[in-house]
C-alpha cells in the first residue's frame, strides 16, 4: 500500500467541508498512546482517515461526544 502524507489528509478533509488542523511529529509515535501522550490528551483511538480508495472505514458514533479527536493519518 502507498504511504498516504498529510497533502491527501487535507484533500481528503476539504473535500469534505471539515474543519482541519494536521499536527505532525517529528518521529512517529509507533501507536495511540504515545501520540496521546504527545499531544497532551486522553487516549480515544480512531481509525486513519484518507485511505485508499477500496478500504471499509466505520466510525464509532459515539466519538461524536468528543468536540475534537485526532485521526491517524501517516
Amino acid at each position: 500500500m502507498e504511504k498516504r502524507g498529510g497533502n491527501e489528509v487535507r484533500a481528503f478533509l476539504e473535500a469534505r467541508g471539515l474543519r482541519r488542523e494536521i499536527y505532525p511529529f517529528g518521529e512517529s509515535p509507533h501507536n495511540s498512546e504515545l501520540a496521546a501522550k504527545q499531544l497532551g490528551v486522553e487516549v480515544g483511538a480512531t481509525s486513519p482517515v484518507a485511505l485508499p480508495a477500496g478500504i471499509p472505514l466505520y466510525q464509532d458514533l459515539s466519538l461524536r461526544r468528543f468536540e475534537t479527536i485526532y485521526p491517524a493519518a501517516g
